[in-house]
């Protein structure tokens, strides 16, 4: 059997079938015998202070996320915006808000000063 020589800008899967590199470690498996899914958690890897798209794969800051703006990128492959970065559960749970606030239940920073006021800011600032 022969196997193709793929060109730099390819991955050659384990039966010699040529894929786009940018579709290794994807989470889809391109290739017939899954090779392109293989030692993805060493191939990409983002520093402590990035954040790590789903499906793109890319680092971008950990201060991108949640921040209203899908900052991933596309997953051209399936023509797809990874809006993986302002996700609702990693929003809501790792809301960023400023040390003088508190988080509302809907994910909104509230300013401490108005939790409680007897003004309703959100749907459970006024709850306790």
């Amino acid at each position: 059997d022969f196997l193709a020589t793929c060109p730099r800008s390819h991955f050659t899967c384990g039966d010699g079938k040529c894929i786009p590199q940018h579709w290794k470690c994807d989470t889809y498996s391109d290739c017939a015998d899954g090779s392109d899914e293989i030692d993805c958690d060493k191939t990409h890897k983002c520093k402590d202070e990035q954040f790590q798209c789903k499906l793109t794969n890319k680092c971008i800051p950990r201060g991108w996320t949640c921040d209203g703006d899908a900052d991933c990128g596309v997953v051209e492959k399936f023509r797809t915006i990874d809006v993986s970065d302002e996700d609702a559960e990693l929003c809501r749970s790792s809301r960023h808000c400023l040390p003088t606030q508190t988080v509302c239940s809907n994910g909104k920073c509230l300013d401490i000063d108005r939790f409680c006021d007897g003004v309703w800011d959100c749907s459970n600032d006024e709850l306790r």
